[in-house]
């Protein structure tokens, strides 16, 4: 019967898919923790890099300082012109007016409740944030997502591949059981369930076989092996 053997790299030596591919996360933007890697859209960094200069420039036109805009929606549509959907409508300037307000709010909330509001007015989507975490209390990052487009699960599996919490196997297939997992050669696969009744299905779900088809061989430890030289 056709099996599927699969052979855990070390934990010291595994590779998320974040090592080699940070783009496998559409329309994410991970900032915040620069200890880590920040991945960020082009809507996110307009905001994020024009968001103060347009609420003094909202300021200077409503104490009617000398400024080049005549009023809201020639400032927002010179910082945050949209390529898609066309001008904003006199409604969406006025989410703009309380968005820019909120971003000079004193919480973290503030902010990126503003942020998320921002995102959906340039790209049409609903946008979310929250904060993922590693096993250790520095392994943290802020994450702005479309909310329809990422479940709870799918969040979780994210988390675990950027702080690369999963691990990653080295996959045959075949009928012939192998002697010892050094000869086991294959694809590789990520998995970000822990539980080993869980990577079985994971497995068995991209393979398109029953878990009970999936044998792994789980690292435990390195062996160390004396070498002798005569003299």
């Amino acid at each position: 019967m056709k099996k599927i053997y699969a052979r855990q790299i070390p934990p010291e030596y595994q590779e998320s898919p974040f090592s080699w591919c940070d783009d496998i996360y559409e329309n994410v933007s991970f900032d915040g923790n620069d200890d880590y890697r920040s991945r960020t859209t082009d809507e996110y960094d307009t905001i994020r890099k024009y968001i103060d200069e347009a609420d003094t420039a909202m300021t200077d036109m409503q104490n009617k300082n000398n400024n080049h805009f005549a009023n809201a929606t020639e400032i927002i549509e010179h910082y945050f012109s949209r390529r898609t959907k066309g001008k904003y409508s006199a409604r969406e300037i006025g989410r703009w007016k309380k968005i820019l307000a909120q971003y000079q709010g004193n919480s973290r909330a503030d902010e990126a409740g503003a942020i998320c509001g921002a995102l959906e007015l340039m790209t049409g989507k609903a946008h979310d944030y929250c904060c993922i975490r590693g096993s250790s209390q520095s392994e943290w990052q802020y994450i702005y997502y479309p909310a329809g487009e990422y479940s709870d699960e799918q969040i979780k599996k994210l988390e675990r591949e950027y702080f690369n919490e999963g691990s990653e196997w080295e996959i045959q297939e075949g009928e012939t059981e192998p002697e010892t997992a050094e000869e086991i050669e294959g694809s590789y696969m990520y998995c970000c369930e822990w539980d080993d009744d869980e990577i079985k299905a994971e497995i068995a779900g991209a393979f398109g076989c029953s878990p009970d088809e999936v044998a792994l061989y789980k690292f435990e430890k390195f062996r160390q092996v004396p070498v002798y030289q005569l003299a």
